[in-house]
């Protein structure tokens, strides 16, 4: 199946000026797209940047009319944490960038948004239906991508925003129930839920090393659509420069500021296993 797709994007830049801070959104950003192709054309005006990673695009990042690429002048048909998630990201930079505890001097630093996988994943249902079975499916073969591209744009941080991926279970039959795989907060049961999907249809089970796996899936903190993007994250950045902090997805931001920190580094391994 070919997957509606969107590219990563300059969303906003912090200026910084005598000890102070602004987040301004891109110039005329309801109808100019800023990918990477402008940054690098004129890296020598911008500071490193700041990341934020969401895990795929839904419906509203396809939701634009009349947008252009700044560099090449071009339609543009989708951009990523486009409506609300977009919204509570530029509700909140600023206190991110405070959450940060980084002392920056003056200059421009762009807050580039991104989706791990730039795959609909959703494929425009309800996420519960399909996006994190196609998220899981489509991850062995495109997390190289990934990785490729947040080293493009070497951010001074990077912020994990993806979501854990909650999901409708399966029942004996084989169809879809309407029941999540989340149970309130309960993570414990998302947790053998997530397990469960993985075995019982990718065929996906827990082992202690990898022995040369050829498509494994490799989770850091937990076991979610987040932990596989956080170990990518971590394998690029760690012993670096570059700060890594973690974060609930922006739609999650909806009546309080986010929580923005330090993330654990256990890790998971699954492998395939023969049938």
């Amino acid at each position: 199946m070919k997957f509606k797709v969107c590219d990563d994007e300059i969303f906003g830049v912090f200026v910084v000026k005598n000890s102070n801070i602004q987040f301004r959104r891109t110039l005329n950003h309801k109808s100019i797209f800023v990918g990477l192709n402008e940054y690098q054309k004129h890296i020598n005006i911008y500071q490193r940047p700041i990341l934020i990673v969401t895990e795929s695009p839904h419906v509203d990042e396809f939701v634009v009319n009349g947008l252009k690429d700044l560099t090449t002048g071009l339609p543009v048909n989708s951009r990523p944490v486009n409506g609300f998630s977009g919204s509570k990201i530029e509700e909140y930079g600023l206190y991110i960038l405070q959450k940060l505890s980084i002392t920056l001097p003056d200059g421009l630093y762009p807050l580039v948004v991104i989706n791990a996988l730039q795959e609909q994943c959703s494929e425009g249902q309800n996420p519960k239906r399909l996006r994190t079975r196609n998220f899981i499916k489509l991850w062995p073969n495109r997390m190289d991508y990934f990785e490729r591209r947040i080293q493009n744009w070497n951010p001074i941080a990077i912020i994990n925003a993806c979501t854990a991926g909650d999901f409708y279970l399966k029942a004996d039959s084989g169809e879809l129930t309407m029941k999540g795989a989340v149970d309130g907060t309960n993570r414990s049961v998302f947790n053998r839920n997530f397990r469960e999907l993985l075995e019982k249809e990718f065929q996906y089970v827990e082992t202690q090393r990898l022995d040369n796996t050829e498509t494994p899936l490799i989770f850091m903190g937990d076991i979610s659509l987040s932990g596989l993007v956080m170990y990518v994250i971590d394998f690029v950045y760690n012993n670096t420069e570059t700060l890594i902090y973690k974060t609930s997805h922006p739609s999650a931001w909806r009546n309080k500021a986010p929580y923005v920190g330090r993330y654990n580094r256990n890790l998971y391994y699954f492998k395939k296993y023969e049938l």
